[in-house]
């Protein structure tokens, strides 16, 4: 299947660079990525716009008919300058454009057609004579090709903020030549009870604001170079961002923005701390050389609000000569920056020891499953990271003394992977072998990291063991296991 896959994507790779929309991404075999508007595991197909201009996609169409007579077409959509529009392809045939769009058909698992047409039934991209065999929960598509770039704005930058009580500033602060020496200095991130993230505390917003303005000064050395420019963000609740005044981005704001605006609606912690990448169309008419102006009006939701949050990186990316690579993606992202590619996708492997608690050590062993490539071999990790090439190789079985959540993968040899294997070791004392309880126990195990914190997440991992023949067990086998995030939140009374 490898060599049937390389060849089919030279065929793509052969094919002019896109500088009109394209077919960036595709899953077919949803089973627990993105849902659709009826909570639905639907196939999606993923349009992305290179060019620098938003493009409407009114009359464009999308198919899986080599012959191109049956197609489904787009209403007046807009795709913004280097933006992502999701396409669902339920066979549910819907183009409202205020909720998600349909398709009239649905994507094979087992390969097929799959093409993008403009207003003129011209191809504009397709995966010709078919698309390779895809596999649950992996996407298909354009790779993020590596490119030279320039990071304008590290974390941990100098930055000044206030919590305004007046709209004396509102409509200058976010000008480059606005004086804000009065305001309070610090680094990023902004924000409060996010741990470590936190270099320029602004816990005086609660209870009393839920606005606060961010001014971040960027220096560029030469702006003519530049081809692309993305906003890296950590946030919680809402944002908008500008560049030397000039609004650049924004999420889950008031159609309105003034000195004492809020978010709609709560952001969970729980996505917080992943940045999101938002792409900055229109550079030379944003950027200047020299000193630039990166001003970030962050809202809370709620001036109770317990948390805040906001933590930006700007990535700049250099004119440079790319080629397209195509291949499976294992971590799928709808609507953003491709992750890099994988030419094949290998077997599971099989651990013949589930997870469990255990005491002193214990013995693992992994094997390849019958299906499996001979030149692929296991790659491991024993602390929680994704195994990829350079991690060690499995040559025979492990001797675990300490907690440990082991991950594997087969990989091969011309950059094939497999899908990632995962179970969770925990060691327990003695004096907790036979411990029960007539309620299921959860077992957290954070790996020596001592009390959580109350602002960021910890890696840990989590056991569930539900009852058997009325108790639970500590040694008994877990109904499930996981690895998690925790920290500590609110308090205790007593």
């Amino acid at each position: 299947m490898l060599k049937k896959l390389i060849t089919g994507a030279l065929l793509l790779i052969g094919a002019p660079a896109f500088s009109s929309p394209m077919i960036s991404e595709f899953m077919a075999d949803n089973r627990r990525s993105s849902i659709d508007d009826d909570d639905d595991r639907s196939d999606w197909i993923e349009i992305y716009n290179p060019g620098g201009t938003p493009a409407n996609l009114r009359g464009w169409f999308l198919t899986d008919d080599p012959d191109h007579e049956l197609k489904w077409e787009f209403p007046a959509v807009n795709l913004p300058a280097r933006g992502y529009l999701v396409v669902f392809a339920s066979g549910k045939n819907r183009i409202n454009l205020n909720a998600p769009l349909h398709t009239n058909f649905k994507l094979r698992k087992k390969g097929g057609y799959l093409a993008l047409l403009d207003a003129r039934s011209s191809v504009k991209s397709e995966f010709s004579p078919a698309y390779p065999p895809q596999h649950e929960d992996v996407s298909f598509g354009k790779g993020n090709t590596k490119r030279d770039q320039v990071v304008l704005l590290k974390q941990g930058a100098a930055a000044r903020a206030i919590v305004p009580v007046n709209n004396s500033n509102d409509s200058a602060w976010k000008k480059i030549n606005f004086d804000d020496n009065d305001w309070q200095p610090g680094k990023t991130g902004v924000g409060y009870d996010y741990g470590g993230r936190i270099g320029l505390n602004v816990a005086e917003m609660r209870n009393n604001n839920e606005t606060v303005y961010i001014r971040i000064p960027i220096t560029v050395a030469n702006v003519a170079i530049i081809e692309e420019l993305t906003l890296h963000l950590q946030y919680e609740d809402g944002f908008a961002a500008f560049i030397n005044g000039k609004k650049i981005a924004s999420d889950n704001t008031p159609t309105t923005l003034n000195w004492k605006s809020g978010a709609p609606q709560n952001r969970p912690d729980s996505i917080a701390t992943s940045p999101v990448e938002f792409s900055i169309p229109n550079v030379k008419s944003v950027l200047v050389k020299g000193q630039n102006m990166l001003a970030i009006h962050g809202l809370n939701n709620l001036v109770t609000s317990s948390d805040l949050l906001i933590l930006p990186e700007l990535i700049a990316y250099k004119k440079t000569e790319v080629m397209d690579s195509f291949g499976y993606m294992f971590v799928p992202t709808p609507r953003a920056r491709n992750e890099e590619t994988v030419p094949g996708v290998e077997a599971d492997v099989a651990f013949l020891q589930p997870s469990q608690t255990f005491q002193t050590s214990i013995r693992i062993e992994l094997e390849r499953t019958e299906v499996a490539n001979p030149k692929a071999k296991i790659h491991y990790t024993l602390d929680g990271t994704i195994p990829s090439g350079s991690s060690p190789v499995y040559s025979g079985p492990l001797t675990l003394r300490e907690s440990a959540p082991v991950k594997a993968r087969l990989v091969h040899p011309q950059g094939g992977m497999g899908p990632v294997g995962s179970e969770t070791y925990i060691e327990i004392q003695r004096n907790l072998a036979n411990a029960s309880s007539n309620l299921p126990l959860i077992l957290l195990e954070n790996y020596g990291g001592g009390r959580p914190p109350s602002g960021d997440y910890q890696m840990a991992s989590m056991a569930v063991i539900d009852p058997s023949d009325g108790r639970s067990k500590v040694t008994s086998p877990f109904a499930v296991a996981s690895q998690v995030g925790i920290k500590v939140r609110g308090s205790s009374t007593g």
